[in-house]
């Protein structure tokens, strides 16, 4: 199956974030996106035969948001200078949900971010990322900082893949959006949530479409630090629970 690179370009178009997940176990090699087959070494196989690093050589990490797009990933990686060849694995984790950055990303979207929720069974695609990989997927995540979650906290099961004992998933460092003033706000569309934060915004913000109001995001940082300043200030970041958030806000 082929895929267009230049797809979930969130700095032209960040209303369309998070973009279009991998919809189905496989490999992003060049410029196709190979579905695994099901033989039990289907994976191994495909990485023998592109001359990558085998799965013993690979952190497993869950993504939240746009990194479950392969076309992201390509992005991210063909502009640092590394292998663009990525095994992606449907799956579930448990205890886990998805929420709201309690901020605005430079592009101009609010991203998501995982939170802990006991009970919870999420569905995710997770990336099987060699060294070189992790150390360029850690320099695209500023305000997220990543953690290793272990079975006994969250379980993650994968399609083609024997449960692992520890994962990886980045985790907001500016905590989560909690409109409520109390729990995370569960994720959901930019046209959606966008609007829930005008108020947030200066006055001229309100009242204009969704796609102007995200550019004047992307062009003003001061902007984008208001917001998320005057959430705080108003009691609506509440803490992911599972570590990783600036200090003010896990103490919270």
């Amino acid at each position: 199956m082929s895929f267009d690179p230049t797809d979930d370009d969130f700095g032209v178009s960040p209303w369309l974030y998070p973009g279009r997940p991998a919809h189905t176990s496989g490999v992003l090699t060049g410029d196709r996106f190979v579905a695994l087959d099901a033989s039990p070494d289907g994976l191994e196989a495909v990485l023998r035969g592109t001359g990558e690093a085998p799965l013993s050589r690979r952190t497993i990490v869950v993504a939240i948001g746009s990194n479950a797009s392969p076309a992201v990933m390509h992005r991210k990686f063909s502009t640092r200078s590394v292998s663009t060849t990525i095994p992606f694995l449907t799956g579930t984790v448990t205890n886990i949900a998805v929420g709201h950055s309690a901020h605005v990303s430079r592009p101009g979207y609010v991203p998501a971010a995982p939170f802990h929720s006991p009970g919870s069974c999420t569905p995710v695609v997770a990336s099987l990322l060699d060294r070189a990989q992790l150390r360029a997927l850690d320099e695209t995540e500023p305000t997220y900082t990543r953690v290793e979650m272990e079975r006994d906290r969250s379980r993650l099961t994968l399609d083609r893949a024997k449960a692992p004992a520890v994962y990886a998933l980045y985790v907001s460092r500016r905590g989560l959006l909690a409109l409520d003033g109390r729990h995370p706000t569960p994720l959901t569309t930019q046209d959606e949530v966008l609007p829930l934060l005008y108020q947030y915004m200066t006055s001229d913000s309100r009242g204009h479409d969704l796609q102007r109001v995200m550019r004047r995001l992307a062009r003003d940082e001061s902007l984008r630090e208001l917001v998320r300043s005057r959430l705080r200030a108003a009691g609506l970041v509440a803490p992911s629970g599972l570590g990783g958030e600036d200090a003010e806000i896990g103490a919270s």
